[in-house]
């Protein structure tokens, strides 16, 4: 193993999907932030690339970006396979109380539609099937499933192709599709709705900041316009106060 430890700027950290946090947990962290120390915020990431896969720590990592955190505390792993990396969040994720498995099913079921049989995933993480009862993992068909993630997929891809964002931003997006499942077709039109509705200082933005605005739009669709304006105004002042900073050192 040659794990190690580093900073990374979190908008180079991609999730394998989304996971439901809950609004106690992080009501709870927001209370006590000031005093959270370098493991409450610890992360586990897989490196592909100039990027990094988050295979430990969602909540945590919602956390920092509902924080507005740049960087995060990460425990850098070897590289392993999609599999794998399923493996890893189902050992790392853990159930709402002591009856509920929410996040366990979403795994298991995108586990599924990558051809593992249900029996061999409960051998490994030592669960029994009665603690899945009803959540209809015994007869899903992964073939199909699989079938479906590839025509949205293609779908979600043509469409940033064909959209009119810079390619620097188009390259982001196409990265973010081939890495995870997470920009699906209907957080697209999520997205194109906002910023149709901001369009005026979006613009103004510099590609660098254009990025980080449809990042946070990617991961918190809950969002309004408005709050999404007031996000883009913070980056705005931040951009020319650094300009003017600029233009005093030259």
């Amino acid at each position: 193993m040659s794990e190690h430890f580093q900073w990374i700027p979190v908008y180079l950290i991609d999730k394998i999907m989304d996971m439901e946090i809950t609004e106690v947990y992080l009501t709870r962290q927001n209370r006590v932030a000031e005093n959270l120390q370098l493991y409450d915020k610890l992360l586990v990431v897989e490196q592909k690339g100039d990027r990094f896969i988050l295979v430990g720590g969602y909540d945590r990592y919602e956390f920092l970006m509902q924080a507005g955190e740049e960087y995060a505390p990460c425990i850098i792993e070897d590289s392993s396979s999609i599999v794998d990396q399923h493996y890893k969040l189902l050992r790392r994720t853990f159930p709402k109380g002591d009856t509920r498995n929410d996040n366990k099913v979403k795994i298991m079921h995108a586990m599924k539609a990558l051809g593992e049989k249900f029996e061999i995933i409960l051998k490994r993480i030592g669960y029994r099937k009665s603690d899945f009862k009803g959540a209809k993992l015994v007869d899903e068909k992964p073939v199909k499933i699989q079938k479906q993630q590839r025509q949205q997929k293609k779908q979600v891809e043509n469409w940033i192709k064909n959209s009119n964002h810079p390619e620097s931003i188009k390259k982001y997006l196409l990265e973010i599709r081939k890495n995870t499942n997470y920009l699906t077709s209907s957080k697209m039109v999520y997205i194109e709705n906002t910023l149709r509705k901001v369009n005026f200082s979006f613009n103004q933005l510099n590609e660098r900041n254009k990025i980080k605005v449809i990042q946070r739009l990617i991961y918190f669709q809950a969002d309004s316009s408005a709050a999404i304006n007031k996000i883009i105004l913070d980056l705005l002042k931040r951009q020319n106060n650094n300009k003017d900073k600029n233009a005093l050192k030259a």
